[in-house]
Parts: C-alpha cells; structure tokens; sequence
C-alpha cells in the first residue's frame, strides 16, 4: 500500500494522556496537519464504515469518559471527505458503557446503524439502538432489555430481508432475538434460555433449511443446538453436543467438504499448561443438526481461540488456533483440512500469545491472510502465499493493542487495520494504514534485494524495488558517492518520525531499482515514494526494522547455492579463499564446488554475503545451521568493501564431511533468513 491518493480517511488518532485524544488529519501525501486535541475517554471500539453516504470510510468510535461521576460514553466520528482530509470530529455522549457494538442498516435507509450492548450489572444494561442520520451522526437512542449482554450480531434470523440482533445476556442466563419490525424497531423479541452464562454464541444453517440455527452453551461440559423455525422462533434439536469435552471454544466450517456444517470443538484438559499439547474433536454434521465425533485433531500447544477459514481455496474449511503464552516456537497453529475429513500436520508460526485471530485479505492478492493481537502490544501479519502456508510474519509494535477491526479506513482499496490500545485506566485508538505489500498508485513493491521477502526492510540494507516505467534506462552509476537519482528516478523514504531521506541508487531500469534504506531510519513503518522520469510517482510502505536478515544467492534469486567463498586456514595460519560455486556456460546455470573439509589440521570457515544483518541484537542473537547441524557463527556484520552489504562467517565442523548439498539455515533476532546451500565433499 503506498501513501493515501486523496484525503480520504484518518491516518492517526491517540489518546497521549487520561481522557485526551488527539487527531492527525491525513492531507493525502503522506503528511499530516496539525494535530487536534479532544476531551474524551478511554477504553473504547471503533468499528469503520460509510455513515454519510459518500463512498468513504468514515471511523466510528465509542469512549467512556472519565471526568463523569458516572461513566458517559460518547460516539466519536471522523467522517472522509475528499477534498478536505476529514470532517469535524462529533462526539455524542450517551449514558451507557459499551461491551459490545455492531453495525448494519436495520431501517434500510442506507446508512449504517449503531446497536451497543451496554451495562456492567444487570440493573443497568440493555441494548441501545441509534439510528444512523446520513451525515455522520446518529439520533437520540432506543433501548431494549437485556441482562449485562457481553456480546451481539446482527442476522435476519426472521428471513425477510431485515437485520434481527442476537443478544449473549451474562446476567440473565439467555438469549435474545430483537426482531425489527422492518422500520429498524424492535418491538417483539424472543427469550432462549441457557443452562449457563453465554459469553458468545454461534450462528449458522446446520439443518440446511435455510434458516438460522444457533449453537449455545449446555451443561458446563456440552453444547446445544438451537434450530431455527418460523419467525425467529427456536425450538432445542440437539443436546449434549461433545457431551463431556468441556468446550471453552469451538468454530464452525465444512471440515470434510460436504456441504454440512460441522463443530470444531476445544477438549479441555484437567490441568493446564501453555506448552501441553491439546486436542480438539471434530463433530462432523450431518446437515440435520446432529453431530458426531469423527476425530480429533491435536494442536502443538494449548489452546485459547479457534478460527475457521479455506485458507488453501479447497472449498474446506481448515483449523487456525491462539496460544495464550509467550512461546518462541509457536503461537499460531494451523492445519490444513485434507479430503475426507482429515487434517494435514499442523504448522506454526511464531506469534507470541496470540489472542483475537482474524482472516481477511490484507495484500489484495485474493488469498487469505491472518491478523492477530496480542498480549505484548503487537499486530502480527502472516501474509498467505496461497497453499495455505505462510511467509515470515509482519509484526507492528503498537502497546497493549486490543479489540482488533479489519477496514479500509482510508479508501485505497486495501484492508487497513483499526485497533484500541489499553494503557492502564487510559487508551489509545489507532486507525493502521495497510502495511503489508501491495500496490497504489502505478504501483511498486518493495522487497530485500538479497531473500526477496517483503514487507521488512532494515536501515542500511540492499533493497529493490520492482514497478513499471520507473526509469528512462537501464543504468548503473560509475563513482562513489552513490547518486540519489539516476536514470530520471528517485526513491524518498519517509520514516515513522517523519523524516524524509533520498536513498542512495545502486541501479535503475524500467522495472526494478536497486537502492539502500537510508541511514538512520526511524524503525516503524516507511513509505517509500518513487518519483518517475515522466512526473508520477509509485508507492510502497514497509515496516523498517534494526534487522531483516537476508542472504544473496549465486543467481540473484534469493534461493539454490550461496553467493560465497570458503576460507581455509592452514596449520601454519596461511589462508586461502576457494570458490563455492561457479557459472557452467554450457548448463548456463550456477553449480557448486564443493568444499573439502578432509583435512583434520584445516579450519574452513564458509563466508556468506547478505544485508540488513548488521545491527543485530549482538552475541546470541545469530545462530546458524548446515545441514541440520549447529554449527559456530565467528563473524556477522557490515562488509567493510561494499555499501549496504554484510557478511556472516561460519567454523564448518569436520563431521560435515561427505554431506554433498546442505541448506544453510540463518537465525537473526529471533527471525530465519531465506534458505541457500552449498555442497560439501
């Protein structure tokens, strides 16, 4: 994504102390006006949508105040405007404190409807509905009982087109159905009772009728199917669903790919641990609302949420879970469903304490992807590469990120993040501009000219950034210093403080240019702006880091043999620097040579060439593998010769010997370098 193409939407909106929010006004080039100061609140949610009709994502958000003697929550709007940047920022004070929001337009006036569930005991909770006026505000409310609802969503449970609200009431033991009446009222409603406190509830055709079905909690240990009947009537069907499981949470998907809906249900252990593994049963559906345990699948790690999406594009729905500890392993698990009903073997990803997991297209590509917050103050982002794998995750460090919205927020056409940050009795609320890779403008992409990840890049590293008609020529420069416009073209880096730098050119052409990331960029996120020969501009944004670790390959592809060298120290101290791949002309390829580590008396250190390694977080922090073995990291660090450029020594062990081809598997900070090889003899 690349900076806003017109002043469309909120770049950043922060509550820097108790009950103070300020406003920064996107101008639509990737700067911002003078910030404006608001007496707000604390602890609210923002959900982004069009309140005022103009095609615009407008931000919506909902404060309790702390000034108050009694906690006012107020509705906080900042509405798009395409000539202006935003419109006046409203607040509405309203007496009730929100536990849950959802939008929809329950009248059918177009404009989007804000329905709270509201109360921290059941004297004074309810549901409030305020009615969206079209032009950003929202009308007086009506409130509806309900006994400290923890959570609401909004379905036509009825079917016949108009929105109904599902309410969790915590404190009455039930479930509501608010049934609009098609002017956006709720005049009639049904009460479901639960055999314990609702917390959540799940929604879905299990009986294929083509009515609404609700999955709510049993006994302590089981579920129960509600089916869904005639005007949002409920009658139970099913009872004692993983009868004895103990399930703290489940999803819902086509696992076996039969069109039935089936459970994915947690199996709760007697103790627990954050590193035990844990099981979850899948209760296969039989498109008649019943259910049968068909297998049980197990996670590396424990459990604390469950998602479901086709993140493969199969037609079957896989498995995603949270691991509520700070594992270095783990974090997200996911396994893939296979045909039949089974589940490849799971695959993990390190996100610490991952907490809310949401899938959403994020880069445009049309495959989706997983955001999760957790703990630790992060957004994490592992973007889908299509076969339902993932590359290195993204991370945002934005502090005690909560209540994590997916949104385009600022109208490029990508999904932006909108997240609330708790800070003790204060909090933050952030709108996130897409920062994963994805086009804007005539488009570009940024990536590490070494492994070719995007997304990260790290001050001083070698980057390259590919577009279309970005320069007049294929050109290299000829001296030192390097130029910071060659071939009609530029690359200006905006850093998360603000600063701009032009970055040094090692290459140019049409549809790639080489450049550094300036020295001394602000870690965060950077925009990167290419000034073309004609007078347009591409875009990009990446996340600067004090490390992106990669190595360059032989053929410049980020993968296959190493650009390397062995060197060899002899007995006496001589050294002697030997080739470890060479170019065959007539295979046109590149094919290793062999390192020789026959002879006891030598010391062979293999010396890889890389970028973005340098500042990394010193003895400890590099690790390195060859063929599976550990094996000792003598040197990382800039290469003295080359501008951006850095080099990684490692003390091949003798024990190697006759291994042949051996991938080389680099660890910096905590993240892996792209994979290269050698061969040894």
């Amino acid at each position: 994504m690349g900076a806003p193409t017109s002043r469309s939407a909120p770049e950043l909106i922060s509550h820097p102390g108790q009950g103070l929010m300020t406003l920064l006004l996107s101008m639509g080039d990737g700067m911002f006006a003078e910030p404006a100061h608001f007496v707000t609140g604390a602890r609210g949610k923002a959900t982004a949508l069009d309140f005022n009709g103009d095609g615009l994502k407008d931000l919506l958000m909902t404060a309790p105040a702390l000034s108050s003697p009694q906690p006012i929550t107020g509705f906080i709007v900042v509405r798009g405007d395409r000539q202006k940047g935003l419109a006046a920022l409203r607040l509405q004070p309203v007496n009730v404190v929100a536990n849950s929001t959802a939008m929809g337009d329950l009248n059918g006036d177009g404009s989007p409807d804000l329905i709270v569930a509201y109360g921290l005991d059941n004297n004074s909770s309810g549901v409030a509905v305020f009615r969206g006026d079209g032009a950003g505000g929202f009308g007086s409310p009506v409130t509806y009982p309900a006994m400290r609802p923890t959570f609401v969503a909004i379905r036509d449970f009825t079917r016949d087109g108009k929105p109904d609200i599902a309410v969790a009431n915590e404190g009455g033991n039930n479930v509501t159905i608010l049934i609009n009446d098609g002017g956006g009222n709720f005049t009639s409603s049904r009460q479901i009772a639960t055999a314990t406190a609702p917390r959540s509830l799940g929604i879905g055709d299990f009986t294929n009728d083509g009515k609404l079905d609700l999955i709510l909690p049993g006994n302590a240990s089981d579920l129960v199917l509600m089916a869904g009947g005639d005007n949002a009537a409920f009658t139970p069907l099913t009872t004692g669903i993983a009868a004895g499981l103990y399930p703290s949470v489940f999803a819902i998907g086509d696992y076996d790919g039969d069109g039935n809906l089936d459970l994915a249900v947690s199996v709760t252990n007697s103790t627990f641990s954050c590193q035990q593994a844990s099981d979850v049963a899948i209760l296969s559906g039989d498109g008649r609302g019943g259910f049968a345990e068909s297998r049980r699948v197990r996670f590396p790690d424990a459990v604390n949420t469950l998602v479901s999406a086709d993140l493969n594009g199969d037609g079957r729905a896989d498995l995603i879970s949270g691991n509520p500890c700070d594992l270095s392993s783990g974090g997200i698990a996911i396994l893939l469903s296979a045909p039949g009903g089974g589940f490849a073997a799971p695959a993990r990803y390190p996100v610490r304490d991952a907490r809310r997991i949401l899938s959403s297209d994020i880069n445009g590509d049309g495959k989706p992807d997983l955001i999760a917050d957790n703990s630790f103050g992060e957004i994490v982002i592992l973007t889908n590469t299509g076969d339902g794998s993932f590359i290195t995750p993204v991370r945002l460090g934005l502090g005690e990120a909560r209540n994590l919205s997916l949104g385009d927020v600022n109208k490029d056409g990508t999904t932006d993040l909108v997240v609330f940050k708790n800070l003790g009795a204060s909090g933050s609320l952030v709108s996130v501009p897409n920062f994963t890779r994805c086009s804007a403008v005539d488009g570009a992409a940024a990536a590490s000219a070494a492994s070719f990840f995007t997304h990260q890049l790290a001050s001083e590293s070698i980057a390259a950034l590919f577009g279309s008609e970005l320069a007049t020529e294929v050109k290299a420069p000829s001296s030192l210093p390097l130029p910071t416009t060659l071939a009609g073209a530029s690359v200006k880096v905006r850093d998360s403080a603000g600063v701009e730098r032009l970055a040094p050119l090692f290459f140019a052409s049409p549809g790639q240019i080489n450049f550094q990331m300036p020295p001394d960029t602000a870690l965060g996120l950077c925009l990167l702006t290419v000034a073309k020969p004609d007078g347009r501009f591409a875009v990009d944004t990446v996340e600067a880091r004090a490390t992106a670790p990669g190595i360059f390959s032989a053929d410049s592809t980020g993968k296959g043999y190493a650009a390397a060298l062995a060197l060899r120290v002899k007995s006496d101290g001589a050294q002697i620097y030997e080739p470890v791949v060479r170019y065959d002309a007539a295979q046109r390829q590149f094919v290793a040579v062999p390192i020789d580590l026959s002879v006891a008396s030598d010391q062979v250190y293999l010396v890889l060439f890389g970028t973005g390694l340098r500042f990394n977080g010193g003895p400890g922090a590099v690790t390195a593998r060859v063929d599976g073995v550990d094996v000792a990291v003598s040197y990382v660090g800039a290469q003295s010769q080359f501008i951006g450029l850095d080099q990684v020594n490692l003390l091949l062990p003798n024990s190697l010997a006759g291994k042949g081809d051996a991938d080389i598997i680099l660890t910096v900070d905590g993240e892996a370098a792209n994979t290269t090889s050698v061969k040894i003899k």
